[in-house]
């Protein structure tokens, strides 16, 4: 009998837990702060064989991320964002079959894009179900890595 009754109450309790609905803010702390581009890699087609690596070590392109979700860029490369302020949300999705696993970066409400930080570097892409497609109908996905400044 008291089986039963944990059988019944687990799914509520489970529920119950899952309270902040499918969008919840996650902690800022991680992606506050200045972060210099160091590299872009850009596959197409799925051709894990012939990736493009581009290095931006030396180019001094910054990304500022402030509390009040205001990203300033500074330095420019082609087909990225333009220098100045941008807005920006860093979410987690939860419970969402239809979202990128863990936490996504989503700038001046562009596409949403997967973004790991571990060990002060930053990498943001284009998750392998989203699908982008160039001009000359390839499929584009493409990375960017950044160490943390401060």
């Amino acid at each position: 009998m008291k089986t039963k009754i944990i059988l019944l109450f687990f799914p509520v309790l489970l529920v119950m837990s899952c309270n902040g609905g499918i969008n919840e803010i996650i902690e800022k702390d991680d992606i506050i702060g200045q972060w210099k581009l160091t590299g872009v890699r850009t596959m197409y087609n799925s051709d894990y064989q012939n990736v493009i690596i581009e290095d931006y070590s030396n180019s001094n392109i910054i990304y500022d991320f402030r509390v009040n979700n205001k990203l300033t860029v500074t330095g420019y490369i082609a087909d990225d964002l333009s220098e100045g302020e941008h807005f920006y949300e860093y979410t987690k999705m939860i419970f969402d079959p239809l979202s990128l696993p863990g936490p996504n970066l989503r700038i001046d409400n562009n596409e949403l894009v997967f973004c790991e930080i571990k060990d002060n570097e930053m990498t943001v892409g284009i998750d392998d179900h989203i699908t982008n497609v160039d001009e000359n109908g390839r499929v584009v996905r493409k990375w960017k890595t950044f160490i943390k400044l401060n």
